[in-house]
């Protein structure tokens, strides 16, 4: 997910709040557990290639921490 820098500090909390909303809803699958993991990056006015690489590393940050989280991508 991208958001303007202005707009990355409160993304956390958004995000925050879908990702447990997910974790914990009720599916028709009674043995079915939905968890994601995401990570917002801001746009610096840096190329998009650089804007993908720092997103994608972010990613596989995350998934080496462990699942259900958001991890800030190329935080300033």
């Amino acid at each position: 997910m991208i958001f303007s820098e202005t707009y990355i500090e409160n993304s956390k909390s958004y995000l925050g709040e879908w990702r447990s909303n997910v974790a914990n809803r009720v599916w028709c699958e009674g043995s079915l557990v939905v968890t994601f993991s995401t990570w917002p990056g801001a746009w610096h006015m840096e190329s998009l290639e650089q804007l993908v690489t720092d997103v994608d590393e972010a990613l596989y940050q995350a998934k080496q921490q462990g699942n259900n989280r958001i991890l800030l991508a190329n935080a300033n």
